[in-house]
């Protein structure tokens, strides 16, 4: 019974999650499907990228963590922690990126912790386009001819890396938090603090104050994996970004 009812349970947080995502792909006007892998990273409920997360943070920052005292924190709600070095310490190893460029001095941490998540990101997306497969041809041989006859969901694998070589700038500009940016909202986790995406990311610092960080970050990341999969016929220097309007919105 509890088996049937833990099930249950997970199917109900599935359809509620793909509901959400469904509103997300309309409000942003981007293909649905084609931006499955990044919202897995940055906006559902993701144990397999957090574990690894934690992992990195415990390798690499422990020892920061660990020294953090009372006297180094800001007045903060407890939000149900006993104090507020135990509140601030459980953040920082759970990846909150406020709270990493609040505690340590400059963005060098934060920084590290954003690039870290983007780079996880990528990892998988790179995972993904060396998957695609048609009739033993990889990425880089099919056909446009061969690509039009693979499944949906292995199309919106390479929608998604080209929409970023489309559609990085105007995309962060527009709807992460840049200045052009008119859909920042409440975080869903904290009335009164603004995130980008509709409130909808899960680390909101990185949709705020943190945005240039991570775009730069992400913009790296989506030069690299341009060369490492660039054809022939693809430029060296990389796709010219495209501009979308009301008349023409994001594209595949």
């Amino acid at each position: 019974m509890m088996k049937m009812k833990n099930i249950l349970n997970e199917w109900k947080k599935f359809t509620i999650q793909e509901a959400k995502n469904d509103g997300l792909y309309q409000a942003m006007r981007v293909q649905p499907g084609s931006l499955d892998i990044f919202l897995r990273h940055f906006v559902e409920d993701n144990p397999h990228a957090d574990n690894k997360i934690r992992s990195w943070i415990e390798s690499n920052y422990k020892d920061q963590i660990e020294a953090v005292r009372e006297e180094d924190i800001p007045p903060t709600d407890l939000r149900g922690h006993r104090d507020r070095l135990t509140k601030v310490k459980n953040a920082l190893y759970g990846g909150q990126s406020y709270w990493w460029a609040t505690i340590f001095p400059g963005y060098d941490a934060a920084r590290d912790l954003v690039n870290y998540k983007t780079e996880l990101y990528y990892d998988d997306l790179r995972a993904a386009i060396e998957g695609l497969q048609y009739n033993g041809k990889g990425y880089r041989e099919v056909t446009s001819e061969e690509f039009e006859a693979m499944p949906e969901e292995q199309r919106n694998v390479s929608y998604e890396k080209h929409f970023w070589e489309d559609y990085l700038e105007s995309f962060f500009n527009n709807f992460i938090g840049g200045t052009q940016a008119t859909n920042t909202m409440d975080y869903v986790g904290a009335k009164g603090v603004q995130t980008g995406l509709f409130g909808q990311l899960k680390d909101w610092w990185m949709g705020g104050e943190g945005m240039p960080v991570w775009k730069g970050s992400f913009r790296r990341e989506r030069d690299a994996l341009y060369q490492e999969f660039r054809r022939p016929q693809d430029p060296e220097e990389g796709r010219q970004e495209v501009i979308p309007s009301k008349e023409s919105p994001f594209k595949k």
